[in-house]
């Protein structure tokens, strides 16, 4: 079994990545080592094969016109954050709390403001309470708030 610093050292032979020294000594142990070989044959079969497999990214336009593009993407960017943050109906919590609180405002006014006026009827001040001496006593009062009187009709006769 092979030690994964050798298979390390066999990816950077062939990558030509070693020291003349390093190379020398790799290449011995390619002749030594059959397992060694057919790991350094695999890594050069997948090397081959992403060179030619790998397709070629080209921009259809000049290199400054494509970084001069994504500057301005970024200044806008920019831009428009700063516009945001001078705004402050851009911020979420302002965007829907304000009118949230100037409709519950007016629907406050709006019941305070029809607020049915309950005032004591002027006369209300001169009834007292009544105590009846005689349990044989009956009474019957009638308000007409058309007439703005009270009427009390005292029976003392009994039933």
């Amino acid at each position: 079994m092979m030690h994964h610093a050798t298979e390390l050292e066999l990816q950077a032979y062939a990558d030509n990545e070693l020291s003349a020294a390093e190379s020398g000594r790799i290449a011995q142990i390619l002749k030594d080592d059959p397992e060694a070989l057919v790991v350094f044959e695999e890594i050069k079969f997948a090397k081959s094969l992403l060179a030619v497999g790998e397709l070629e990214a080209t921009t259809p336009a000049s290199r400054q016109f494509y970084w001069s593009k994504i500057e301005r993407a970024i200044a806008s960017k920019n831009s428009d954050i700063r516009a945001n943050s001078l705004n402050p109906f851009k911020r979420p919590w302002l965007r829907f709390g304000l009118p949230a609180a100037a409709a519950a405002l007016i629907i406050l006014l709006i019941a305070l403001l029809n607020r049915p006026s309950v005032e004591p009827p002027a006369v209300a001040g001169y009834f007292h309470e009544i105590d009846a001496p005689l349990a044989e006593e009956d009474a019957i009062s009638f308000h007409s708030e058309s007439a703005a009187m009270t009427i009390v009709w005292v029976d003392s006769r009994g039933y």
